[in-house]
């Protein structure tokens, strides 16, 4: 039944499909990846490079199930003249030159005609001084995949029909980030499970096989926004399994560093197709209620972009513009549908600020405090759903069909808004707090704080505690002020800290994680995206070993 999973999985994606579980497949078979799958000019028919155990240079082109027909083939010669006669220019590789082993991979099953060419081709190029061009066909994928990855592939029936409602899912419906963390967290041994270390080294890798098998029906589609999220859920399940399971840095960290890099080659693309479009309109979303949302949802996403990316010490001044103009032009269609869309307003004002946009970025801040304050009132038949109800139950309800709302009362509570209202004062925005201050006395705020900080990147925390109070009256500047300002990195998982490029995203991918603390740290993280992160006296570069 596994090899059946992954045959049909082979059988079906395309090149982008299974580029990232063959880097990660190669890194488990001890390459050393210096350069994952990429798709621009510069790249000279190399998608891949790594360092074998023996120290070989090898490089990679990879093609889609096209390939085994002739004509298909002799399109791509160009690109295979230059995988296999252009020296790698690359950091790692102290001096320019050609790859001493050359593959061109494919999931096609290739013809005797195309299988010749290769042949005819390495002969032509043997006084050249080329390396010869060793293809790696759908069979041989096949059986490398299920030797690394078979045993924490999943064996129940159950698991397997999650992973297959997954796989052909509606590609213009949302990626169910919250669900494929639980999935994953289920699959990956966590605690009480004690796995050795080879174990361990095989299921981090085995979450990327996983991951591509979940996003194929995104990916089909090109919905890169979804594709982001498949990939960054990913990430934040493998630093809990990391953490919890206290594994060296070499047994994980390439496998995240692949899953992080599909994420930010997705929201580039999202960046890219945003900017050039005139609206963020996609089949079956025109009605202006899912707009508003639908354009939120986007806009926060960038925003989160916007932020991670300027951890990486790098300054890109083209994303930061297409940012800009998405931001610039969605701005007044966007619209709060409940509490699990905060997260998405506070990483859009956070990156207004960054982008100078100050005062539109408070204003946001400042209308959703007073919403959420009047909204949420005793009684109130407008009160907003908590954070444990997404979007799209939110939207369903609103339409009157069946969500799991139905019954719910929201009224009297909230989970955030003590993190605007923290927002807020960290701005010096004492006289606008005080107009609202009224509504906010007559609203129970709420947060849920995880049992470990490691807990924070997991779908569900049953040991974990309610915190409940009401804001005081009268309310301390001073003291509040005190209270914004003071951070609690203390409370958070240290290897978030260490990694803090997935800070930004956390909320977003699982907004009942939003706390005063994560809020404050996001804050942190904006105002010094390189400064390193300390944790109870440990520096991001001590816990990053």
């Amino acid at each position: 039944m596994i090899e059946r999973l992954i045959e049909n999985w082979l059988v079906n994606t395309g090149e982008r499909g299974y580029e990232i579980p063959f880097a990660q497949l190669l890194a488990a078979e001890g390459h050393r990846v210096i350069q994952g799958p990429v798709h621009h000019p510069f790249e000279h028919g190399k998608d891949i490079l790594t360092f074998a155990s023996d120290g070989q240079l090898h490089a990679y082109q990879l093609k889609g199930p096209d390939l085994s027909r002739l004509e298909e083939f002799e399109k791509i010669q160009g690109q295979l003249i230059a995988l296999a006669g252009t020296a790698v220019s690359h950091p790692a590789v102290s001096t320019p030159r050609r790859p001493d082993h050359v593959f061109l991979v494919t999931n096609a099953v290739l013809t005797p005609p195309v299988r010749d060419r290769i042949e005819k081709f390495n002969l032509g190029n043997l006084g050249n001084g080329w390396p010869v061009i060793e293809p790696i066909e759908r069979e041989q994928l096949l059986t490398r995949f299920t030797a690394a990855h078979g045993k924490y592939l999943p064996q129940s029936l159950p698991e397997m029909r999650t992973l297959l409602e997954l796989y052909y899912s509606d590609p213009h419906s949302a990626f169910p980030v919250r669900s494929f963390v639980a999935y994953l967290s289920g699959v990956l041994p966590f605690p009480p499970a004690e796995p050795s270390v080879p174990e361990c080294r095989r299921a981090v890798a085995s979450a990327a096989l996983l991951t591509s098998y979940a996003a194929s029906s995104w990916t089909r589609s090109e919905n890169h926004l979804s594709i982001a999220q498949a990939w960054l859920a990913a990430c934040i399940t493998l630093l809990r399994f990391a953490a919890v399971q206290q594994l060296d840095k070499k047994i994980w960290n390439s496998t995240y560093e692949i899953a992080f890099e599909a994420a930010r080659v997705s929201l580039a693309a999202l960046s890219k197709e945003a900017a050039e479009a005139m609206d963020l309109v996609v089949p079956d979303i025109v009605d202006g209620l899912i707009y508003g949302s639908r354009s939120l949802l986007v806009c926060g996403f960038l925003g989160a972009y916007l932020l991670s990316e300027r951890t990486m010490g790098t300054f890109d001044e083209s994303m930061t513009e297409r940012v800009r103009a998405v931001l610039s032009r969605e701005l007044k269609y966007i619209r709060l549908a409940g509490e699990s869309d905060v997260p998405l307003f506070l990483l859009l004002g956070s990156a207004l600020e960054q982008l100078g946009d100050i005062r539109a970025a408070e204003a946001m801040v400042i209308s959703l405090v007073r919403t959420i304050s009047k909204s949420n009132q005793r009684h109130s038949p407008a009160a907003l759903a908590d954070p444990y109800h997404d979007t799209e139950q939110v939207l369903l309800h609103a339409f009157g069909a069946d969500s799991n709302l139905d019954g719910e009362q929201f009224d009297g509570r909230s989970y955030t808004l003590n993190v605007g209202i923290e927002w807020l004062a960290r701005r010096l925005l004492r006289q606008h707090l005080a107009s609202m201050w009224p509504d906010i006395t007559r609203v129970q705020l709420y947060e849920f704080r995880p049992a470990t900080p490691e807990q924070y990147l997991a779908a569900e925390d049953n040991g974990g505690e309610l915190k409940m109070w009401f804001a005081g009256q009268p309310q301390s500047w001073s003291a509040l002020l005190d209270a914004s300002n003071t951070p609690d990195s203390g409370t958070l998982p240290k290897l978030l800290l260490a990694h803090c490029e997935m800070l930004p995203y956390l909320p977003l991918l699982l907004p009942h994680r939003l706390t005063a603390a994560i809020s404050r740290a996001i804050d942190g993280l904006a105002a010094h995206p390189r400064r390193q992160w300390s944790d109870s006296q440990v520096t991001a570069t001590e816990a990053r070993g």
